[in-house]
């Protein structure tokens, strides 16, 4: 299984960025080509945002105002305008706004994933029965969480890739403890995220209780790199009410970055991460044991 260059939302936002490149490369405004193309300003705004899609024709146009008009040149970028006007993930709008479905496309054409989540063991490592009893917590229906189990089950795929995306997640141990959907579940959601551990394009770490407080605690996000060397990194977050923001400024991914380097610095290793995931499932995860007691950070911990 090969990665999704491809998918709509992908070619949406590299043609944004291409289109704004250019645009600063022949020199021009947004007035400037809004009076150009008898456009309104907004909607040339909307265009390089993201926010609404160009026609071929349109795209001839505005490539010609910006002087691109060597064949193969322009040809690349009109298919690249025809492949982001189809839509993404639509299968699941029933059940999924449409800010996570563009994150979702994002994910899976991604070659480098950083994740921080101090709640929930992430999503890309869920079991069925995990995933069911978070939605059920949140008040979602039955049968649209069986669907968004289904989306979710497609964005694990990503597992089964000839060439997955490395993938790094940084969990607080908290998410560890919490027994969502029962102990039994908690159980075979901490085996099955064991397992995981020992694939080679995932490495797991957990914050232990004794660091305490600390500077990203409660503020779960994901960082993206792309292969292309063109497209620029993705920053993805939510609030507590649910929404979904995502930037791709260079300022904000290089703090997030800077940010998950600081969680691995007080992190426990891969090994022992896995340690203490062997003592939780042997243990039960129950009050007093030894796998609540040992979790404790040192600098030999965290290389």
């Amino acid at each position: 299984m090969s990665v999704s260059v491809d998918d709509p939302a992908v070619q949406r936002r590299r043609l944004r960025i291409e289109l704004r490149a250019l645009r600063k490369q022949a020199g021009r405004t947004q007035r400037d080509v809004a009076d150009a193309m008898d456009w309104s300003p907004s909607k040339l705004i909307r265009i390089e945002n993201g926010e609404v899609r160009i026609t071929p024709n349109d795209l001839r146009v505005l490539l010609d105002f910006y002087g691109v008009r060597e064949g193969g040149r322009v040809d690349s970028l009109v298919n690249m305008a025809r492949s982001s006007r189809r839509d993404s993930w639509a299968e699941f709008k029933d059940v999924h706004t449409g800010p996570w479905l563009t994150f979702l496309a994002y994910e899976s054409s991604a070659s480098a994933i950083r994740s921080y989540d101090s709640l929930f063991v992430p999503g890309l490592m869920q079991i069925e029965e995990y995933a069911l009893a978070v939605y059920a917590a949140g008040g979602v229906m039955p049968e649209t969480a069986e669907r968004r189990w289904e989306a979710r089950l497609r964005r694990q795929s990503l597992h089964e890739r000839d060439e997955p995306p490395t993938m790094t997640f940084i969990i607080d141990e908290s998410a560890l403890h919490r027994q969502v959907g029962g102990s039994r579940v908690m159980r075979r959601q901490l085996e099955y995220l064991r397992q995981l551990t020992e694939f080679s394009h995932i490495t797991v770490r957990v914050v232990p209780f004794a660091i305490g407080a600390y500077q990203s605690l409660g503020r779960p996000f994901v960082h993206l790199e792309f292969p292309e060397a063109n497209d620029d990194d993705l920053l993805h977050y939510e609030d507590h009410t649910g929404g979904v923001t995502m930037r791709d400024e260079i300022d904000a991914t290089t703090k997030a970055v800077e940010d998950f380097i600081k969680l691995e610095d007080i992190s426990l290793n891969p090994t022992r991460t896995q340690q203490l995931l062997d003592e939780l499932i042997e243990a039960g995860d129950k009050p007093g044991t030894t796998a609540t007691k040992t979790a404790t950070a040192t600098p030999k911990d965290k290389k």
